[in-house]
This record gives structure tokens, C-alpha cells and sequence, in this order.
């Protein structure tokens, strides 16, 4: 329906305005002296223009009984306007045919430019084109829900920086308020009970070591069951019949999703377990499933790699906005080295990333007047060693009117109370 909606915009228009300039000179032209006109509607939806209708004209002879046409017409309008609306929210859009009627006697209808019923059914059906190409900007929902799906792709313990990057992501989201039956995270090695790990069954992401990644942590995927075909169907949907529920991400049409990988790549590809390769049109071929299938309302796709900008080269699926952490010919540099652990922690990249979102305030409802914008912003004037890339060709949200907890936090109502159940 929309695709057809899409097709018709350009004749939508013309004649939705056309009929609209055409019905106000009628309206504001010499009244008639007719009285105002009565509806007698055939078919569902009937009820409601006429009853619209009923309540104009009770209330116009109260005032005295000598109301012109123009009133009645505009009255008519309006209730057909306002019924073709309700019908494209959602409840099925029923044609109602009506007739005109003046003091018993029918108009002549072969004047269908003039107050006859042919005319204001051309009105009605325009009305309804003009609605239907103007809903979605009208009453687009907001989203009710958020999902994360979180990916390191590399193994070893060379890679330690790697995990931590997810789970310092993982952390931070869960922090924000997304449940942990809405986040999928995947690690490909179990690096904390690596045995050169010399603090066992703990990971950290910066120098002082105060917070343990390796806590209160529920891994969904690890080791080799992360996989490009795991992570894609994680994605479109497409589970075998026994896999179990916090394996699955059971988004909708009103989800917003983040999905954040971390790992080693290069232009338009990102590695899996080092060994095989994920490309740009891997991605976009999944998205645009997912927008076939109704699975989400929008997705943030961040990737922190070498030439991380270019993984969204090939996106055509719309409300996709594709983050990176470095252009193409950059690489993604690390943090420094610890001595202890005996390997870098950290990325540059996410480490900016983490650092914004402990200084941001959450409100008691779970919003943040902090923006989308305001992160990039961040990143930007950040010690990245590479630009950030950004591509908005299939978003077109203005980034400082979105809350970061669109996507980084709850889409639940969260009531603060100062008692314990």
C-alpha cells in the first residue's frame, strides 16, 4: 500500500490541490438559496460524516435556521475530511458514496462543478489522496521498544581490546535501561578465563582496573557459534524452531535497533573470527530484509574498525543511519598499552564513546536531553587519530532533534518511586 502511495504522490498532489482551490472558490463564491445540504450515506462509514453533519446543522438552526450553503458545504467537508483520516490510521478506508439533498428535492447532478454530489465526492476522494500522502509525516508513531546487538568478531588473546570494546558497550546500554532479554551480544573467545589472563575470570577497559567488564554479564553467542550465518539470522528472524528465546531478537515495526561490531577490517568488509570476511552488501541485503519484513523502525549500525565508514556504502534500506569510525584508506588506532595485562584495553574510538555516555544525565522517565548530534560532535573533537564517518543517505531525522536514548537507552516508562516493593 504504501509503495502504491509512493508511485501516486505527484498526481496525489495535483489533484488534491486542484480540487482543494477549485471547492474554495464554490465556498467563498454567492451563496445559494438552497438550504444546507443533507447527507444519506451508503456503505460503512457513513455514520460518521452524517452524524458530523447532523451536529452542524442542529446547531446552525439554534441560531436561527438561515445558514447558507456555504456553511453546510464546508460542514460536509470537513466530516468527509475528517472521516477519510480515521479510515487511514489503521481501520479499513471504505469509499462512501453520498447524495446531496435540498429540502427533499435532488441537485442536479450533471453540474459536477457546482454543489452537486458528483463534486463533492471528487472532493472526497482528493481529500483522500492528499491524507494518504501526508500520513506518514502526520502520525508517525514513536518507537516503543529498543534492541542491541553487540559483536566482537575477533578471536585470541591479542584481540583482548576487542571484547572489551563490546562489553563496555553492553554495559553501558544495559546502564541506560535496555533489558538484557532485548540485547544479543556475541564474543568469540572467553578471554576472561584466558590462562595469561593474570586476573582471572575479569576484563577491564582502562588503567585502573576499578570496573570488572566480566560482571553481571549474560552472553548470548560465544566462541564459534559467532558466525556470519548466526549474526544474520539474528537479524532477519530465521531461527531454527529450537533455538531458545534470548538467542532471538523478537523486534517489530515500531523497534528501534542498535547494532554496534567491533573488530579488524578494511574497505566495505569486516572479519569474522579471522578467517572469513562479511561485506557491505551483506549488510544492506539484511536491512533491507528486515524492512520487508517489518522488523524494526529505525537502526543505528556502528562499527569501530579500520575503514569502519565505508560498511554502509551499500545500504538502500531507509531509517538507517551507518557510524564508523574511521573513512575509507584510515585505519582505527587503539588505546595505550597496559603493562600489567600486557595488551591494549581499549579502542580510541569506543573509548570516546564511553567516556560521553558516563557524563550524560538520564531523566526519570529514561530520556536525555543529550542528541545524537551531541555525540558526534564528541567523537569529533576527540583524539581518534581518524575522522569518523557518517552516512545519512537513507536517514533523513535531523540528528540534534534525536534523544541518544532512541537507541542507547529505554523506551519504557520508568517511574521513580522512594519506596522499595
Amino acid at each position: 500500500m504504501q509503495s502504491l502511495i509512493d508511485r501516486g504522490s505527484h498526481v496525489c498532489v495535483f489533484v488534491s490541490l486542484w480540487s482543494l482551490c477549485l471547492h474554495l472558490c464554490i465556498l467563498l463564491g454567492p451563496p445559494s438559496p438552497s438550504c444546507p445540504p443533507s447527507f444519506k450515506g451508503v456503505g460503512q462509514g457513513a455514520g460518521t460524516v452524517q452524524s458530523f453533519s447532523q451536529v452542524v446543522r442542529d446547531r446552525t438552526s439554534v441560531w436561527g435556521g438561515k445558514v447558507s450553503s456555504r456553511v453546510g458545504a464546508l460542514s460536509s467537508c470537513v466530516g468527509v475530511s475528517l472521516s477519510a483520516w480515521w479510515r487511514l490510521q489503521g481501520v479499513s478506508l471504505v469509499l462512501v458514496v453520498k447524495e446531496i439533498h435540498c429540502r427533499g428535492q435532488r441537485l442536479d447532478r450533471s453540474v459536477v462543478m457546482g454543489h452537486s454530489g458528483s463534486g463533492w465526492l471528487f472532493l472526497a476522494l482528493a481529500s483522500m489522496c492528499f491524507l494518504s500522502l501526508v500520513r506518514p509525516s502526520w502520525s508517525r508513531k514513536e518507537h516503543t521498544s529498543n534492541f542491541a546487538v553487540i559483536i566482537s568478531t575477533s578471536r585470541y588473546w591479542f584481540n583482548y581490546r576487542h571484547n572489551a570494546n563490546a562489553l563496555s558497550v553492553y554495559h553501558s546500554v544495559k546502564r541506560l535501561g535496555i533489558p538484557d532479554e532485548n540485547i544479543i551480544l556475541m564474543l568469540p573467545d572467553d578471554l576472561a578465563c584466558d590462562p595469561r589472563n593474570i586476573y582471572r575470570a575479569q576484563m577491564f577497559n582502562s588503567h585502573d582496573h576499578k570496573i570488572n567488564l566480566y560482571e553481571d554479564v549474560e552472553v548470548d553467542y560465544r566462541g564459534y557459534d559467532v558466525t556470519i550465518e548466526r549474526f544474520l539470522q539474528v537479524l532477519r528472524g530465521r531461527h531454527d524452531k529450537h533455538t531458545p528465546r534470548n538467542q532471538r531478537m523478537d523486534s517489530d515495526g515500531q523497534s528501534n535497533i542498535l547494532i554496534y561490531m567491533t573488530g579488524h577490517g578494511g574497505d566495505e568488509f569486516l572479519k569474522f573470527q579471522d578467517q572469513v570476511e562479511i561485506s557491505s552488501q551483506d549488510f544492506a541485503d539484511a536491512f533491507s530484509e528486515m524492512h520487508e519484513k517489518n522488523r524494526y523502525n529505525e537502526i543505528l549500525f556502528i562499527v569501530d574498525t579500520c575503514q569502519a565508514g565505508t560498511l554502509g556504502n551499500a545500504v538502500t534500506a531507509p531509517n538507517v543511519l551507518s557510524v564508523g569510525s574511521s573513512l575509507k584508506n584510515e585505519n582505527s588506532y587503539s588505546w595505550s598499552n597496559d603493562n600489567d595485562i600486557g595488551v591494549t584495553l581499549i579502542d580510541r574510538f569506543t573509548r570516546a564513546m564511553m567516556l560521553f555516555f558516563e557524563n550524560i544525565k538520564v531523566r526519570s522517565d529514561g530520556s536525555s536531553d543529550r542528541t545524537l548530534q551531541d555525540l558526534f560532535n564528541w567523537l569529533h573533537r576527540s583524539d581518534l587519530r581518524s575522522h569518523i564517518g557518517i552516512n545519512q543517505k537513507n536517514y533523513h531525522r535531523k540528528l540534534s532533534q534525536i534523544p541518544v536514548t532512541d537507541f542507547f537507552g529505554s523506551a519504557i516508562d520508568i517511574h521513580v518511586t522512594s519506596k522499595g516493593y
